[in-house]
């Protein structure tokens, strides 16, 4: 190592640590409307904020403590898989958190180091919910006592580190923004052109697969369970394991995936690999495999996943009707249709391509995190773009 480097627990660079409210719900649109960030906007190390709620502030104030400040941590409090995921705020925004998610706010230490170095011990993190299996929750007081901050000296080391490590989440973030972007643009697009005319049914272009193997064929990069597609449009990540019995289903490059529970999640991907996913996950195959991606953007439609969820069935894990789906009505394919469909490939193999660059980026992140803050990677020598605007003590920590 370059430079000494300290451990100390949590709790020292903790100037506040709380959770969030409970809110009053209200449509966006709402003159008192309060952005609301709750456990799915938390993934990924990062803050989505496509599945965010509004708040009534009108109805129930939110204290000045509670509205988020840039560089604060958060930390999801609860749920089965879902507590202990790490993101941070990197911009100034105008939100709140509800009550299942943890703020903590540092000091005495660059509080975007902080944030990564929470972010290496995401693993460590989660194993500290406790409670019954669908109620676990965290536990704040060993969260700051049994989580260990190493951390160099040099505050300027501790800038170094940031910059490496925010340089790449810059560059996942701009191309999963790029994606986003390409998403919504196509499919107004779609909308706008072929919203009228519903003379033909889903089934008259595209056909359910039923074929299955084993789960012994089955690969975990190219698995698709109903948890690893995103909620709210926003395609897939790894699954975290595979069944460990029974057959799946398979699919190949050009299908659309899309989650059979919860269909309200609108959960849904266009498969740009062949592999193979849950029962529970729909596949969807253009019987012209020129004509998948325009069947894509129909389904892609919020107007399709009403029609999805007003067909499902059962309460507590909903379903949907697989023959009421494919009895969704669609205009009757015309030269206009297949232009779009020629034109969205294009678009769709670009989203593909900037979706591996951040699966390769995200390796590379992963890889350095865990060197970086442990000393592993020596960064004495690495020269920041620019000076950093502040006055360096040596203690390792900012001054109070």
């Amino acid at each position: 190592m370059g430079c000494k480097w300290n451990q100390e627990p949590l709790r020292e660079f903790v100037s506040d640590l709380f959770k969030g409210v409970v809110p009053i719900y209200i449509d966006e649109g709402h003159e008192y409307a309060v952005p609301v960030i709750g456990q799915r906007c938390v993934r990924n190390y990062e803050i989505d904020l496509s599945p965010i709620r509004f708040h009534n502030g009108f109805s129930k104030p939110i204290p000045i403590r509670k509205m988020l400040r840039k560089h604060d941590i958060l930390i999801n409090a609860t749920g089965v898989g879902s507590a202990g995921r790490v993101a941070q705020i990197r911009d100034d925004i105008r939100a709140t958190i509800d009550g299942h998610v943890i703020v903590v706010r540092a000091q005495k230490i660059d509080p975007m180091y902080l944030g990564y170095a929470l972010k290496c011990q995401q693993s460590k993190i989660e194993q500290l919910a406790e409670g019954s299996t669908g109620q676990t929750e965290m536990n704040k007081q060993r969260l700051q006592d049994e989580i260990i901050i190493s951390y160099p000296n040099s505050i300027v080391d501790q800038l170094k580190i940031v910059h490496i490590l925010n340089s790449i989440d810059r560059q996942i973030v701009f191309l999963n923004q790029a994606n986003g972007h390409l998403l919504e643009l196509l499919s107004a697009k779609h909308d706008d052109n072929f919203s009228s005319r519903l003379d033909a049914e889903l089934r008259d272009v595209c056909v359910l697969v039923k074929e299955k193997t084993t789960v012994e064929n089955a690969n975990l990069n190219t698995y698709v369970s109903t948890e690893s597609l995103i909620p709210d449009k926003g395609g897939r990540q790894r699954a975290s394991g595979l069944p460990q019995s029974g057959k799946v289903t398979v699919y190949k490059s050009g299908d659309i995936l899309i989650s059979n529970i919860r269909p309200y999640f609108k959960k849904i991907w266009f498969a740009d690999c062949n592999g193979t996913c849950s029962n529970d996950v729909l596949v969807f195959r253009a019987k012209d495999e020129n004509l998948a991606p325009y069947i894509f953007f129909t389904l892609y439609s919020d107007v399709f996943f009403r029609y999805m969820v007003a067909g499902s069935k059962g309460t507590k894990m909903p379903r949907g009707d697989r023959n009421q789906i494919m009895s969704y009505n669609i205009p009757i394919i015309s030269n206009e249709a297949r232009a779009f469909s020629n034109d969205a490939k294009t678009v769709l193999n670009l989203i593909s391509n900037n979706t591996k660059e951040i699966v390769t980026l995200e390796q590379l992140r992963d890889a350095l995190l865990p060197k970086l803050m442990s000393g592993e990677i020596d960064v004495s020598k690495v020269e920041l773009p620019t000076p950093p605007e502040q006055t360096v003590p040596t203690n390792g920590r900012l001054s109070d």
